[in-house]
């Protein structure tokens, strides 16, 4: 039995950007055959990232025109300390846990 509690609402929530393709592209054709393995394969790993106890955790960046974390996020194509976008979400083991692998972001 499973006794871990998960977010479902935050799950649909971040996995929405890769499912509103389908709202803007025919992928009836066959090179988006590979986007829709694409996306199926981004949903999977999302699931298996978050039925892990305690689930790891995405980190979307700062509040925007906040400082970088440096140590957390790498950046993009320009340099700058302020935070514009972002590229990349930052993997961590858990929330407040472990860096597994560091955020692209741009900064302004």
């Amino acid at each position: 039995m499973i006794t871990q509690k998960i977010n479902t609402h935050e799950i649909v929530t971040k996995l929405s950007i890769c499912l509103q393709i389908e709202k803007y592209e025919d992928l009836s054709d066959n090179k988006s055959e590979s986007k829709r393995k694409y996306i199926d394969r981004c949903v999977q790993l999302c699931w298996m990232m978050s039925i892990q106890d305690p689930p790891m955790h995405l980190d979307f960046g700062p509040e925007k025109d906040s400082v970088i974390d440096k140590n957390v996020y790498k950046l993009f194509t320009k340099t700058g300390d302020a935070f514009d976008f972002m590229v990349w979400p930052a993997v961590f083991l858990h929330h407040n846990g472990p860096l597994v692998q560091k955020g692209v972001l741009q900064p302004k």
